[in-house]
């Protein structure tokens, strides 16, 4: 758990920057399978921070914030995965649960709630956070795909904008044509040894069969 939540401290680590120029809303390829809309200048980091590769694109102004965040959890230099990932859909619940306690820990807000989301077939969770007020001031999405933690942040210290909310998470876009995996991939080697043994039993049936008949 210790390593969890250092992991996950690293992962909402960020640079706090102020923006007061206001643009459009803009469409931009976060990687090769996510697509994201962001408004204002958007600022992009590439980093490795502890043995961890993350990815951000950032924008906002004096209360408002958009983050967009990718951590690999796969093996790296280490040749160790940090996170035990999920191997079906009840670990990837709990994958998602255990990060509810660090969230309150390492941000300093209070949950409101948290819901579990899908983006097409892809199983996410969302978290909500309120100030001392009881005004929800942060939406957190998480995605877990292809051995990547992904997250979806927007921030407003005045209270979150159901339209913003909707402009933003609205239109985060999986790529559907691409191979999105949330489980590792089941070998196809036991299979194939099984398929062998089947076939093997059957010619050793043939082989009997035949015999017999000529001895007959």
């Amino acid at each position: 758990m210790k390593i969890l939540k250092f992991t996950f401290f690293l992962f909402i680590l960020t640079t706090r920057t102020s923006y007061s120029q206001i643009k459009e809303w803009n469409t931009y390829d976060f990687d090769s399978i996510v697509s994201v809309d962001m408004p204002f200048d958007v600022y992009e980091i590439d980093t490795i921070i502890n043995y961890k590769k993350i990815y951000e694109l950032f924008s906002g102004n004096d209360s408002i914030r958009f983050n967009v965040k990718r951590m690999y959890l796969g093996k790296l230099y280490s040749n160790i995965e940090t996170l035990p990932l999920p191997y079906d859909t009840n670990g990837l619940k709990e994958f998602y649960s255990n990060f509810t306690q660090i969230f309150s820990e390492f941000l300093g807000l209070e949950l409101m709630s948290s819901n579990y989301i899908k983006y097409h077939h892809l199983v996410g969770n969302k978290y909500l956070f309120k100030n001392k007020n009881n005004q929800p001031i942060q939406e957190v999405n998480l995605v877990l795909v292809n051995k990547h933690l992904y997250s979806f942040t927007y921030t407003n210290i005045n209270g979150l904008v159901k339209a913003d909310k909707k402009l933003f998470f609205d239109a985060i876009t999986f790529d559907e044509n691409k191979d999105l995996r949330q489980f590792p991939v089941k070998s196809s080697a036991l299979k194939k040894v099984f398929f062998g043994i089947f076939i093997l039993l059957l010619l050793s049936f043939f082989l009997r069969f035949t015999t017999r008949k000529r001895n007959t």
